[in-house]
């Protein structure tokens, strides 16, 4: 299970992620991985703690004082919506601080915040109303173009793939999808050049290495292949073996049936490295008997 520090973190910056989309909808990303370490020397864990922390105190001060019960509503909709998604931080063995289709509902209540923004401006400025309504439809036009863009970008696999690359080209996962769908066709070369983005930026993804390692494989290049996998070890966590088996049964498969033709003390490596982190993983302990 992820600890309680970690998903802290990664909630606050989720949060903070959800208020800014809401505002500014660019860069919108499928696969919001976290890949750099979750700690509170990043200073965007920092601010985002802040940030969030005067948000719900500021929706703790608006539902006591019970005299704007719209933003009380509306602060309250958008945590007790969000909050649930704050244990969903991972998945796979992989880190996520959220996900876009999380703000779909906690979004109903920061509309209404903008509503209650609305209606005390123009109460206490009435020549603000036309002003505002101006700002209204050009926000809700722009919220409309991007909603036709992306529904264009992403009509297919390759192009959602294509599209978060375009958008946040270090994203690792991105890379992997569109190395595995190239690996599909039968062009393992370009399957190996995503690989490698994928390994630079996020090296903690391990699908990336036994990815590369299959390309290689399949390439009938024995050496990279073992490079690789050797690159790979120091990158093995506890977290990802036991939430992502499959990986698991690849190092299996590996270190039993392709390195020690290759490499033994590299096989030797990686089959003692899953006894250590997953003793309990059924298909090691029958792969070892």
């Amino acid at each position: 299970p992820v600890g309680l520090q970690t998903m802290i973190l990664l909630a606050a910056k989720g949060t903070v992620y959800q208020l800014i989309h809401f505002l500014y909808p660019w860069g919108l990303d499928v696969f919001l991985h976290q890949q750099t370490p979750v700690t509170f020397a990043d200073p965007i864990f920092v601010i985002s703690m802040i940030i969030t922390l005067v948000v719900g105190l500021a929706s703790l001060f608006f539902i006591f004082k019970r005299r704007d019960p719209l933003v009380a509503i509306g602060l309250g909709w958008f945590f007790l919506f969000l909050g649930p998604t704050y244990t969903a931080a991972q998945k796979a063995g992989l880190l996520f601080f959220t996900s876009d289709k999380y703000g779909y509902m906690p979004m109903i209540g920061l509309l209404l915040v903008c509503i209650w923004i609305f209606v005390t401006l123009t109460e206490k400025r009435p020549s603000l109303t036309k002003p505002l309504i101006i700002i209204a439809g050009m926000w809700i036009m722009l919220f409309g173009f991007r909603t036709f863009d992306y529904g264009s970008a992403w009509k297919d696999t390759v192009s959602m793939y294509e599209r978060v690359a375009d958008v946040d080209e270090d994203n690792g996962l991105a890379h992997i999808g569109l190395g595995f769908l190239d690996a599909q066709k039968g062009d393992f070369e370009s399957a190996l050049a995503h690989y490698e983005v994928s390994i630079k930026y996020d090296p903690e993804n391990l699908v990336a290495y036994t990815n590369a390692a299959g390309a290689y494989r399949s390439l009938g290049k024995p050496k990279e292949l073992a490079e690789v996998l050797r690159k790979m070890l120091p990158h093995v966590t506890q977290r990802q073996l036991r939430g992502d088996p499959s990986t698991v049964k690849v190092l299996l498969f590996a270190g039993r049936e392709v390195l020690p033709s290759i490499d033994m003390q590299l096989a030797r490596n990686i089959l003692t490295k899953l006894t250590e982190l997953v003793p309990e993983n059924p298909d090691v302990v029958q792969a070892l008997r």
